[in-house]
């Protein structure tokens, strides 16, 4: 069930925006404000459906779009802040894991990226997406999550980034996402005993 939306950002950026935390609200309760949308179809489509017998998995991936908005990682006096990467992430993947206790996480932090001196920009002097990176890990550890790392692990080794990117050096082109879901169904694989 496909529940994301491109150009969403962890955090809130404005309250008209949608980010993670609105979006994992309206999952809870099936109820999407756009229900034309991708996510909100990915909603609609998830709350019609039998789970009888399935683990749920959710797979989470932001950062990259909190580093192009120049969005704080954190707020240390307030770790729920939902306009912090961090605080966001933290407050939606809280949510889900009270009502959904059995279900698998696996957070995916941002990949690397071309453009903006390959990432290491730091828009309007904030962060770095290694930092968003860095910050998605330790989240995962923190939240006793799985952790994907697509920023160092991904593409695979004798590929180059280049080979997995559109021209544009930020999203990944059609065999980018092919290897990317190859690589997806396998830490699903590896983290799940393969099955058993």
């Amino acid at each position: 069930f496909n529940c994301a939306q491109g150009g969403t950002c962890a955090a809130e950026s404005a309250p008209e925006r949608l980010c993670f935390p609105k979006i994992t609200l309206e999952f809870l309760s099936g109820q999407p404000s756009a229900p034309d949308a991708v996510y909100g179809q990915g909603i609609l489509q998830y709350a019609s459906s039998d789970h009888s017998g399935k683990k749920l998995c959710f797979l989470i991936n932001f950062g990259l779009n909190d580093y192009f908005n120049s969005l704080p990682l954190a707020n240390i006096t307030d770790p729920y802040d939902i306009h912090c990467y961090t605080g966001a992430m933290r407050a939606a993947i809280v949510d889900l894991q009270k009502h959904f206790p059995d279900a698998l996480y696996i957070i995916m932090g941002p990949g690397q990226i071309i453009r903006f001196q390959e990432g290491t920009e730091l828009i309007n002097g904030v962060n770095s997406l290694y930092d968003y990176s860095t910050a998605a890990s330790e989240l995962a550890d923190e939240l006793g999550t799985a952790y994907l790392d697509l920023y160092h692990e991904f593409p695979a080794a004798g590929e180059e980034l280049a080979d997995v990117l559109l021209r544009d050096g930020i999203h990944y082109n059609e065999h980018g996402r092919l290897c990317l879901s190859r690589r997806i169904m396998e830490f699903i694989d590896k983290i799940s005993g393969g099955g058993k």
